[in-house]
């Protein structure tokens, strides 16, 4: 009788302990959150009908197109890694 309700106590943790780590919110990249799409606490769907949570910029290599006169020009410099 123990053993059954320990291997049934240690079945509930795994499941507890799955659905812990179903409460967070990954991506494969890194980046800067732009937008944030839901609030906290809400509810979101897995894929087919997933819910869009956050858009997310990866600012490590940026273009940047500016118009500036030629007087302000020799004022800009690239930033040194």
């Amino acid at each position: 009788m123990a053993k059954l309700a320990a291997s049934t106590a240690e079945a509930q943790y795994i499941t507890a302990k799955r659905q812990l780590e179903d409460t967070k919110i990954k991506t494969p990249i890194s980046g800067i959150i732009t937008s944030r799409n839901v609030d906290l606490g809400a509810m979101v769907q897995a894929s087919p009908s997933a819910t869009l949570v956050a858009n997310i910029v990866d600012i490590s290599k940026l273009k940047v197109k500016l118009n500036i006169s030629e007087s302000d020009a020799y004022m800009l410099k690239p930033a040194i890694r």
